[in-house]
């Protein structure tokens, strides 16, 4: 069987539901772990979005599970990580018709998750804010979304070919609905309620593949999460609570009449006691974009036991490991004299830019680097724009970042 007969199987397997990001990224991470290990360095993989990315963790999520070495332990927080709040502002209880109005605030918080969690991310982009939380519980990997916004049903789970069965549910004393869809693999569930009038909360909660690699029988991924998890995780949700998105410095350059429309950020968990935390600030100036990403690079970890022998896909050729602390660029690009798509906008569905070129990297701090991808005819801005951040803080610590990052 060739890779590409793999990679055709994979994506045709999961074309029936939605692809969650944090699920790819975790078994890519497991992946790079077992590389970092041989070479007993800090090396890393992390792969954040985009078609590389997503087809190379594609098969290593859905493949079959094993148990764990001796002396390789489980990676991850036993429980929900503690992400920073917004200092003085209010949440979504208080003050619904804030919700996607500010990029660096989340009007609400996730304290808790069911199980160990490997990665969070959060995103606030103009009308919607979400909470990604990648979990394990025994050789599973289960993903659970928390997204908010103003305005009708977005229709992002919800495979239209396949019948729902719904019942209902009380979050937070309002009336709830719970969505399944059943497949072979397993459930893609989510549960939806309407805290106030014109805002909709919706979570997720899904077996989406395997902590293992490779080996073994794999465990039932459709007995794993069931709807009272659903219900659970929903109610943890406080929207009387908030969210901080920033980033470890202050841009001291904007262009002029440049906004910011889209934060996002993640940690994730790389080796026993080290995380990598990436980041994005996404800009609009008239019908431009352009994006200023960072990453922090985890500190060199000792192995502490034999490592985990790495998945062996058939192909023609060994893919090089990404370098330095900037995960892969994996958004489709377009060198700078190329004409971009017509209806690019501040709002496209990833909240990230999709036509880009990339300004060179800049190390701000020991293990922090930085840099901008820029559309055309925006690359002397992009430049001026990385040459004038100012690093705020610990980089590993969002306590210290700046509440605004612009100015």
């Amino acid at each position: 069987m060739t890779i590409e007969d793999r990679l055709a199987g994979v994506l045709h397997e999961r074309a029936d539901r939605p692809v969650d990001a944090d699920a790819l990224l975790a078994a890519t991470l497991a992946a790079g772990r077992a590389r970092a290990r041989r070479r007993r360095q800090g090396g890393y993989a992390v792969a954040c979005a985009g078609l590389a990315g997503v087809v190379a963790a594609s098969l290593l999520a859905i493949g079959p599970g094993q148990d764990p070495q001796p002396g390789n332990p489980r990676i991850g927080w036993d429980a929900m990580p503690a992400l920073p709040d917004a200092a003085g502002q209010a949440g979504a209880a208080d003050r619904p018709d804030l919700v996607g109005t500010d990029p660096t605030v989340l009007r609400f918080a996730v304290p808790w998750a069911p199980w160990p969690v490997q990665a969070v991310g959060w995103s606030a982009r103009e009308a919607v804010e979400q909470v990604r939380v990648q979990m394990v519980t025994g050789d599973v990997v289960v993903s659970g979304t928390v997204t908010m916004w103003r305005g009708a049903d977005r229709g992002e789970n919800d495979n239209a070919s396949v019948p729902n069965e719904t019942t209902s549910a009380v979050v937070d004393g309002h009336p709830a609905v719970v969505e399944q869809e059943h497949f072979d693999w397993g459930t893609n569930q989510w549960l939806t309620w309407h805290p106030a009038e014109g805002l909709t909360v919706q979570v997720t909660l899904r077996a989406d593949g395997f902590q293992s690699l490779t080996g073994g029988t794999p465990p039932e991924r459709s007995t794993v999460v069931d709807v009272a998890d659903l219900v659970e995780f929903a109610n943890a949700v406080r929207l009387d609570a908030t969210t901080a998105c920033s980033a470890p410095f202050r841009m001291t350059f904007v262009p002029p009449g440049g906004r910011l429309v889209t934060c996002s950020g993640s940690i994730v968990v790389v080796e026993p006691g080290a995380e990598s935390r990436h980041g994005a600030l996404l800009l609009v100036q008239g019908d431009r974009l352009v994006e200023v990403d960072y990453g922090t690079a985890p500190p060199v970890v000792e192995p502490t036991g034999p490592a985990t022998p790495p998945p062996v896909l058939e192909s023609t050729g060994p893919a090089a490991p990404p370098s330095g602390s900037r995960p892969p660029s994996l958004l489709p690009t377009l060198g700078p004299d190329e004409p971009g798509p017509p209806d690019v906008t501040a709002t496209e569905p990833s909240g990230r830019i999709l036509s880009s070129a990339q300004t060179k990297e800049r190390t701000l701090l020991p293990r922090l680097t930085a840099w901008a991808l820029y559309q055309r005819g925006g690359e002397a801005d992009a430049a001026a724009i990385v040459e004038g951040l100012d690093p705020v803080g610990e980089p590993t610590d969002p306590m210290t970042w700046p509440q605004r990052p612009l100015g």
